[in-house]
């Protein structure tokens, strides 16, 4: 019979981030996590899902303050459905871990009774399914955390009859950590030595992106986005819904939770053409988003005194909209034949035209520092002229 589940990892609860400047924005963030979770919970009761997997690192650390601890198991506790989670890298299990700490065993019991952590290589079995946990019982394991599942005997694989056996597990999958580029990244999953027709899923945690590494094996990634996507093939924010039948490839549902946008862009900008394109740009991408997106700019190009000036307020009317705004700029400033002569042929302004050829002449002749600052000062009257 199949049996449906939601499949996800990586929640990173209460993860700093320390490089957003602003503590205000940095709440915004870390709260977007914990609303992610209702998300979760609105889907699997939508979704007809009988489980919720969190194939690890539901925390950022393995040892998250109190008030973390306890938001977190409010929201679990209102999912509506049987959720089961595994210690992952950052949330690691062992001893004197957060999971065994009476701390958490009681408000667990109080906050999210629907909650089960499984820190024990044991299979367990439940009514339609049987999950094989892989959890991570220190930060960096250096033996493969689905061995045991290869010593089973054969009686124990019979005695789970027609259920769909589901690997809960976190950690580098060999076959695609090498093509990711990680090589010999501790934590190491060999899907291959997996016993051949016994495993109809494994749900899999630690990659922050959705990808399919097997017929039947899937990263979830972060339900919501953490970090600007390292790649195109990097799709972090999504949630899988799964449905699996025994000895069946199981179908899988990407659906995407996310609600922070975390946009890259990389754009060259010569004229008012293209800087009004740019503009449009930001219009179409940001739409009447508020506090909901952050960007990375990385601009190049090269513009006169008018341009410059135009690019700066762009930017300056985008930032308060923005979490965060990372802008590499590397936009040459060119004064045009146009405004070299507004500033040098002023009959009726001598004193501009003075200072302004000057300006002029120190900037065309001077390197490094000298003429950044000829060039800074020429600007500057510029505006000052602009603005008469």
């Amino acid at each position: 019979m199949a049996f449906r589940f939601l499949h996800t990892a990586d929640w990173q609860l209460g993860k700093p981030y320390g490089w957003v400047t602003s503590p205000e924005q940095q709440n915004r963030l870390r709260e977007a996590r914990f609303d992610a979770i209702d998300r979760l919970g609105e889907l699997a009761r939508g979704e007809g899902a009988r489980m919720v997997l969190v194939a690890g690192d539901v925390f950022d650390s393995n040892r998250p303050g109190a008030n973390t601890i306890v938001t977190a198991l409010g929201r679990i506790g209102q999912m509506g459905v049987p959720v089961l989670l595994i210690p992952g890298n950052h949330d690691h299990g062992g001893p004197g871990s957060l999971w065994e700490t009476k701390e958490f065993t009681e408000q667990s019991r109080r906050l999210a009774p629907n909650l089960r952590v499984l820190t024990e290589c044991q299979p367990v079995e439940m009514e339609g399914v049987v999950v094989l946990p892989c959890p991570l019982l220190k930060r960096m394991e250096t033996t493969d955390t689905t061995a045991w599942i290869r010593q089973l005997p054969a009686e124990t694989w019979d005695s789970f009859g027609t259920r769909p056996r589901i690997v809960l597990a976190h950690g580098s999958v060999r076959e695609f950590g090498s093509a990711a580029g990680e090589g010999d990244a501790p934590n190491q999953i060999q899907l291959g030595q997996l016993p051949s027709g016994q495993i109809d899923y494994v749900a899999l945690g630690d990659w922050h992106g959705v990808k399919e590494v097997a017929a039947n094996a899937w990263y979830s990634g972060t339900p919501e986005i953490d970090r600007f996507p390292k790649g195109a093939d990097n799709r972090p924010g999504y949630c899988l819904i799964v449905t699996t039948n025994r000895g069946a490839n199981p179908q899988v549902e990407e659906r995407r939770t996310t609600r922070k946008l975390w946009h890259q862009l990389e754009r060259q900008v010569h004229s008012s053409e293209e800087l009004e394109t740019l503009e449009l740009e930001f219009h179409e991408l940001l739409k009447a988003r508020v506090n909901d997106d952050l960007m990375e700019l990385e601009i190049s190009g090269s513009l006169g005194l008018d341009g410059r000036d135009r690019l700066e307020r762009m930017l300056e009317s985008i930032r308060p909209g923005l979490i965060a705004l990372d802008v590499r700029d590397r936009v040459t400033v060119n004064p045009t034949e146009e405004e070299i002569e507004a500033l040098t042929c002023r009959a009726g302004d001598p004193l501009i035209r003075t200072v302004a050829g000057r300006l002029l002449e120190r900037y065309r002749g001077s390197t490094g520092e000298a003429g950044a600052t000829a060039l800074s000062a020429l600007r500057d009257l510029h505006g000052l002229v602009c603005r008469a």
